[in-house]
C-alpha cells in the first residue's frame, strides 16, 4: 500500500500559531530577511513527534508531501536526516506560490496540489494535520483515505 503523510504537524510537530504569526508579519516588508531566518530556524529545530517507518509495513511505500517553501530544502533534508528519515519527500509547493499570509486560502490551495502529487503516486491513504487541507483532499480526492492528524478545526 503506499501511504503519505504531511511533515509539519504529522512527522514534525507544528506550532501553527508561531507559523501564522511570522506569516502575519511578512505585511511588513523590512522583516523579510529576518522572518525568513526565523522561519528556516523553525524547520530545523522541530522535535520528532512520529517516525513514519512505524506507521509502514514491509511492503508499504511511504511518502512525506509537504507544503514547505523551496527555500527550506536543505533545512529540511537535514532534519530528515538527523531523524534517521528515509523516506522521500515531495516538495507540493516546490514553484513557491502559495502565500500563508493568509492560511485558511493557502491551505485550499496546498491541497489541490497535494492532491496532484497523490494521485500521480497512487497513494491509498494520506495523513494530514490541518484541517482546511483534509477538508478539501476528502472532496478532491473521494476514493483516497484522508485522516486528519490532531484537533485543530477549520475556522470557517
Amino acid at each position: 500500500m503506499k501511504i503519505s503523510f504531511d511533515l509539519d504537524g504529522v512527522i514534525a510537530t507544528s506550532d501553527r500559531h508561531f507559523f501564522r504569526m511570522l506569516n502575519a508579519l511578512r505585511t511588513k516588508s523590512e522583516w523579510e530577511v529576518e522572518l525568513t531566518l526565523a522561519e528556516l530556524d523553525y524547520y530545523s529545530n522541530r522535535p520528532l513527534k512520529m517516525h513514519p517507518n512505524d506507521m509502514l509495513a514491509p511492503q508499504d511505500q511511504g511518502y512525506i508531501i509537504t507544503s514547505r517553501k523551496p527555500l527550506a530544502k536543505a533545512e529540511t533534508e537535514n532534519w530528515l536526516c538527523k531523524h534517521g528519515i528515509t523516506t522521500p519527500v515531495i516538495y507540493a509547493d516546490c514553484d513557491d506560490i502559495l502565500d500563508w499570509t493568509d492560511y485558511p486560502k493557502a491551505s485550499i490551495e496546498a491541497a489541490s496540489l497535494k492532491a496532484a502529487v497523490i494521485s500521480s503516486l497512487g497513494v491509498a491513504v494520506h495523513f494530514d494535520n490541518n484541517p482546511y487541507i483534509v477538508r478539501e483532499l476528502r472532496v478532491i480526492l473521494p476514493n483516497v483515505t484522508i485522516i486528519q492528524v490532531g484537533r485543530e478545526i477549520a475556522e470557517n
